[in-house]
């Protein structure tokens, strides 16, 4: 929530505001340690990091590629009963959301 106190207060927060979606237009590269951060994790889920999430699973992932070819049937049944979400495309979509959320200033 932003806190205002007075109308150049509001204007500084509105222009910061506008600053912040300005950075965040276009293509943005995150890793997943930024998107899921620790402070999403510990919230949201078992884990202390999303690579204490992947190191406790059944799966082998050393690459983009292992990752990619990942069972998604598997890796839902995975989310659901180890996080707040139902399937792994609702815990990327609350992810962004949160962190795109942050980097606006909120």
């Amino acid at each position: 929530m932003i806190k205002i106190n007075g109308l150049n207060e509001f204007q500084r927060k509105i222009k910061q505001l506008e600053d912040n979606a300005k950075a965040l237009q276009g293509e943005n590269s995150i890793s997943f340690n930024e998107l899921f951060s620790g402070t999403f994790m510990k919230k949201h889920t078992n884990f202390l990091s999303i690579d204490d999430m992947f190191k406790n699973s059944s799966f082998k992932i050393d690459s983009i590629e292992d990752f990619e070819a990942i069972d998604k049937a598997s890796l839902d049944e995975f989310v659901n009963s180890t996080t707040n979400f139902i399937t792994w495309s609702d815990m990327q979509e609350k992810a962004v959301t949160e962190w795109t959320a942050k980097k606006l200033g909120f």
